[in-house]
């Protein structure tokens, strides 16, 4: 099955927010491999994302919120 662009960057952006959750509470329990590790997968989401929206060009920018 082909997932439409629209959710894929949806669930890209669920990954994002689920990912800074994660984060956030790595650094506040000090295990900071672990927070370094969720960073890195953040920042590859964030690159894809980026990707995926210059690439979309079924998707309608202004009704995608960055």
């Amino acid at each position: 099955m082909s997932e439409s662009p629209i959710n894929r960057i949806e669930s890209a952006r669920l990954f994002q927010q689920m990912l800074a959750e994660l984060r956030a509470v790595a650094k506040t329990n000090r295990i900071e491999m672990l927070a370094n590790l969720i960073e890195i997968a953040y920042i590859e989401g964030s690159h894809q994302l980026r990707k995926d929206l210059g690439a979309g060009s079924r998707v309608n920018q202004r009704n995608v919120s960055a």
